[in-house]
């Protein structure tokens, strides 16, 4: 009689532990899989966005870009993605955390830099370069940034004549 109850307790001990539970919020590092997703598909410039169910009604959205490939003097490829996270209780009152990714070929992280807002992210790569454009009344310049010789530790994205944002390299 007694096996007879444990197979029972078992059986719904089981079947308990099949249920699909809701899935908790997202983490920044839990985004991962959404920027190789990305990776996999290989589609230059095309935004891609994520939208996030949370269970304090939150909003929690990412938006993806593949900016391209970068070609180094090894011969190396650095693949680019641009990265904005928007979040917040209500659509009128987001913030948004953006960043520059870059892996290798085999999709490995080789780090990002976060940057200051989304008018801070380059808005494509041009003759082998990460190339940043500001167009309003406080920033008008362009910036072109090689990654040619290698990842730079820290990225000066000019806005007026010699003044800008100094960003540095996290891996």
């Amino acid at each position: 009689m007694e096996l007879k109850w444990l197979i029972i307790v078992l059986f719904i001990f089981s079947l308990v532990s099949c249920i699909k539970k809701d899935v908790p919020n997202k983490s920044v590092d839990s985004y991962e899989e959404y920027r190789l997703n990305i990776l996999d598909k290989n589609i230059v410039s095309n935004v891609t966005t994520f939208v996030f169910k949370n269970q304090d009604t939150e909003i929690d959205k990412l938006e993806l870009t593949y900016l391209g490939n970068i070609i180094t003097i090894k011969e190396d490829t650095l693949r680019i993605i641009n990265s904005i996270n928007y979040f917040g209780l209500t659509a009128n009152n987001l913030r948004a955390s953006s960043r520059i990714y870059i892996y290798n070929t085999t999709k490995k992280l080789l780090g990002y830099y976060n940057v200051g807002s989304i008018d801070c992210l380059p808005k494509e790569i041009l003759n082998n370069q990460l190339y940043f454009y500001y167009n309003n009344e406080e920033c008008n310049v362009s910036t072109f940034v090689s990654l040619k010789d290698s990842i730079p530790n820290q990225l000066f994205i000019e806005c007026k004549k010699q003044l800008g944002d100094l960003y540095q390299f996290e891996k």
